[in-house]
């Protein structure tokens, strides 16, 4: 396990930046799993959260004024 501080620079850019340059470095019978804890985990968790609620409020919005237009 290796673990790192990113202080000043969004954990999702460190994350892209790191899975880019450690492709090509680990044998064929390797994995990396970059399943993220911490600061990383809560960012996607929100992000997904925050797609859903974006997504929900769009169909919600479509509704409304297709029921007030009646078209």
């Amino acid at each position: 396990m290796v673990t790192a501080d990113t202080a000043g620079v969004s954990p999702v850019n460190e994350i892209l930046w790191l899975e880019s340059r450690t492709s090509n470095l680990v044998p064929h019978n390797y994995q990396i799993v970059w399943t993220g804890e911490g600061e990383w985990n809560i960012t996607v968790t929100v992000f997904r959260d925050l797609g859903i609620a974006f997504g929900a409020a769009l169909l919600f919005i479509y509704v409304l004024l297709v029921a007030q237009t009646g078209s």
